[in-house]
């Protein structure tokens, strides 16, 4: 496995991980933030299936989100913490569903290639 700097990483996957970023954005500068964060987070997943963007993303993203939610609340911005994290519970439901669809869709595809070179 190479190693992949975090540079490289961005320009490669750069519209799914602005438009993460965006929406958890977005969901902090309207009222009634986190119902507009969940909707917009579901519309993300068959984004992220239909255009084959990595699942992984969302969980990388939350992941950060929680890291500075953990300092937050060590600085005792609790409430601001407390934010950031149902941000971060959004973000990996979004990212586990990603990936969830993604191992499906690998395994109807070896299913079909199996049955195809079994029929031969």
């Amino acid at each position: 496995m190479t190693k992949v700097s975090a540079l490289v990483l961005f320009r490669t996957h750069k519209i799914p991980i602005i438009l993460t970023l965006a929406l958890v954005v977005l969901s902090y500068a309207s009222l009634g933030g986190d119902l507009k964060l969940f909707l917009g987070l579901i519309v993300i997943i068959p984004i992220f299936t239909l255009y084959g963007f990595d699942g992984r993303i969302p969980v990388g993203i939350a992941l950060l989100i929680l890291l500075s939610a953990a300092i937050l609340f060590s600085l005792n911005q609790v409430s601001v913490a407390q934010e950031l994290a149902i941000r971060c519970y959004f973000l990996l439901i979004v990212g586990v569903s990603c990936l969830i669809i993604e191992l499906l869709r690998e395994k109807i595809t070896n299913m079909k290639i199996f049955k195809n070179e079994h029929r031969i």
